[in-house]
């Protein structure tokens, strides 16, 4: 799966135009367009106004395809918003990942998100695809309050990776971190040349993921 992240500030008046219109203005013509899987949007809980949105494709074609004739329509009453543009990255979902929660039934309540990029070593690469699905994955989608979680790689550089964890809390997500990853990590932190640096955010307002 091709994903594009695009990582953008509002401005102070944009933030209630975005929550309040984005969904038919600009969520429905992506999650319409053909091959998306899945599009939301984060807002980062350390800088304000920061967010990434986040959209998922059959194929890198069908993206260029929206790019190329739904994107700019889609945008274009919204450029007005931005302090600062997106800029956007891509990347790959290649091994398998979990994804069980009906995003639209969060109501008011975020859900909390846990964005970590690293750069595997050229020989971490096959060990960490050849242990994700038994071994990485579970130890996160089994802890207590996990929503989902997934790995991507750049589809630039087949090294440098991001894991997306999503959370019903941020209490459960610290309860990871603190009482789960450091047992965990310190088993296969030789994988990294560039060790994970996290990021945190929440997803506030509605989103369709339709895999």
């Amino acid at each position: 799966m091709y994903v594009r992240i695009s990582r953008f500030k509002l401005k102070p008046e944009g933030v209630i135009a975005v929550r309040d219109g984005y969904e038919k203005d600009v969520m429905t013509p992506v999650t319409s367009a053909k091959g998306n899987r899945f599009f939301c949007v984060l807002l980062s809980t350390e800088e304000e106004r920061v967010g990434s949105q986040v959209t998922g494709w059959d194929s890198k074609e069908d993206w260029e395809s929206f790019s190329a004739s739904g994107y700019e329509e889609a945008m274009k009453d919204w450029w007005w918003v931005f302090e600062e543009r997106p800029k956007a990255t891509f990347w790959e979902i290649k091994w398998p990942g979990k994804i069980q929660f009906d995003p639209l039934a969060s109501g008011d309540n975020p859900i909390y998100v846990r964005v970590t990029r690293f750069k595997l070593k050229p020989e971490g690469v096959a060990t960490v695809r050849a242990n994700f699905t038994e071994n990485i994955m579970p130890s996160v989608a089994n802890s207590k309050g996990n929503r989902f979680v997934c790995m991507l790689l750049s589809a630039d550089d087949g090294r440098t990776g991001s894991q997306i964890s999503a959370w019903d809390s941020k209490e459960n997500c610290d309860r990871y971190l603190e009482d789960i990853l450091p047992k965990f990590l310190g088993k296969i932190d030789w994988v990294f040349e560039e060790m994970p640096k996290a990021t945190f955010w929440e997803i506030k307002w509605p989103l369709g993921i339709q895999f």
